[in-house]
């Protein structure tokens, strides 16, 4: 009884083996890949391209066979590769990749991926080179300009007290930037993957989780103000809240200590000078004339309410006592209208007197 074997590739061996199939379905995979193909001699001609290769730099095919690969290469990138291509002429490597930039006929920079193996010839030597060329400029460009505005971001905060935090929709610290002027209430390592009631004190834990469940919610920019303990001191923050990627939010926590510092100075100045403006005010409505010997006159001009009675007797009590007098007028013609309360408050003045 007879046996029949079958392959395990059944039609697709058959396929193969069938040369002008075989030589039909290269030259389909060839023409119509949509990444380019390089064949290049050992002198680093091109010998074969596809249309897609030719097209990523912006020929026709017929206008590159024959020229040396580093007439489209940027000049910068002519030796890129080199030591890894090496490696591979020695029998080290079957196959290798690298990154490198094609110069565009128009000019512009086409960012490439190679990957380059041999085609050996019957005695076992290498006889030609054949490179699959990937287009990556888009995502070089896209890494490129995200390094760019990570060194700007880093530059920014290299020269300003800032900080940068990144924590989830939880209060999770996920991440950090800070300054070499930035000053940390705690070590990376106790802050980061634990959550702000872990690492702050209790007031400005809750501070921040109720600014933080804003910012989620509103898709908005919040700012809060704390004063927390750095060291042995006290220093004022600027906590600025803003909604990043999908649930999470970006910290800038600023050191604003010198500025509230200043703030308290001016307040503190600007309520002095109120004071000093009111003590003069006062003293001009409630003036002490000496007219005689142990006698002073006290004339009141404009309204009085029951606080300028207060100061009326209290100077009077001075006045009395700084010229020894024995005998005050009392002066109220220049008054509109005298309260109940206010007369009440005068005459005590003047009982106290005697």
């Amino acid at each position: 009884m007879g046996s029949e074997q079958h392959s395990g590739d059944g039609p697709a061996r058959s396929l193969l083996s069938d040369s002008p199939h075989r030589d039909a379905l290269l030259r389909a995979l060839y023409d119509d890949a949509s990444y380019g193909i390089l064949l290049t001699g050992r002198d680093g001609r091109l010998q074969g391209c596809n249309a897609a290769g030719a097209r990523m730099i912006g020929y026709e095919v017929d206008e590159l066979i024959g020229r040396h690969f580093n007439e489209f290469t940027h000049p910068e990138d002519a030796r890129v590769g080199a030591d890894k291509l090496a490696e591979m002429v020695r029998g080290e490597r079957r196959v290798v990749e690298f990154e490198k930039r094609y110069v565009h006929r128009d000019g512009s920079i086409v960012w490439v991926r190679l990957s380059v193996s041999t085609i050996r010839g019957l005695d076992g030597e290498i006889a030609q080179f054949l490179t699959y060329v990937d287009n990556i400029t888009a995502d070089t460009e896209q890494r490129q300009a995200l390094e760019r505005s990570e060194r700007r971001l880093s530059g920014l905060l290299e020269g300003l007290p800032c900080l940068l935090l990144c924590l989830n929709a939880d209060g999770v610290f996920l991440d950090y930037k800070a300054s070499p002027y930035a000053q940390l209430y705690a070590p990376p390592g106790h802050f980061l993957g634990k959550q702000v009631a872990e690492v702050l004190p209790p007031p400005i834990a809750a501070l921040l989780r109720d600014a933080l469940r804003e910012t989620v919610a509103t898709r908005r920019v919040v700012e809060v103000e704390y004063v927390i303990e750095i060291g042995d001191a006290p220093r004022d923050f600027s906590a600025r809240l803003a909604p990043y990627g999908d649930g999470e939010v970006v910290v800038l926590v600023t050191d604003i200590s010198e500025r509230k510092a200043a703030e308290r100075d001016q307040a503190a100045r600007k309520t002095a000078i109120i004071d000093a403006q009111r003590e003069a005010l006062q003293q001009l409505s409630t003036p002490l004339i000496p007219i005689a010997d142990r006698v002073i006159a006290v004339p009141l001009i404009g309204p009085i309410d029951a606080e300028r009675a207060e100061h009326v007797t209290t100077a009077l009590l001075a006045g009395v006592a700084a010229h020894g007098a024995q005998t005050v007028i009392l002066d109220i013609t220049g008054v509109p209208d005298v309260s109940g309360e206010v007369a009440a408050k005068l005459i005590a003045a003047t009982r106290a007197i005697r």
